[in-house]
């Protein structure tokens, strides 16, 4: 995205971290929806910081839409709560 840099991207991860972990009774969501997403490798680091804040075992349910924008949908859900079934 133009004018992103890394300090950007690692700020919008922490706010976002910040609000998912709150969720829940500030426990975290057993899962959680999202769309607009940029990318898996995008998911992961949000994941993997949001593992961090709330001590849950997270995975990603992650697709690859045919939007011309690049944006893609994907799951967030505990692990220990929810398993992932595909079809």
């Amino acid at each position: 995205m133009k004018d992103w840099t890394q300090d950007t991207l690692n700020l919008k991860i922490k706010q976002l971290v910040s609000v998912i972990a709150h969720m829940n009774d500030h426990k975290g969501p057993d899962l959680l929806g999202v769309c607009e997403v940029e990318n898996k490798e995008v998911m992961t680091l949000l994941v993997d910081q949001l593992i961090l804040e709330t001590q849950r075992n997270y995975g990603i349910a992650h697709h690859d839409t045919e939007d011309g924008r690049g944006i893609d949908i994907a799951f967030i859900y505990d692990t220990d709560r929810l398993e992932k079934n595909l079809m």
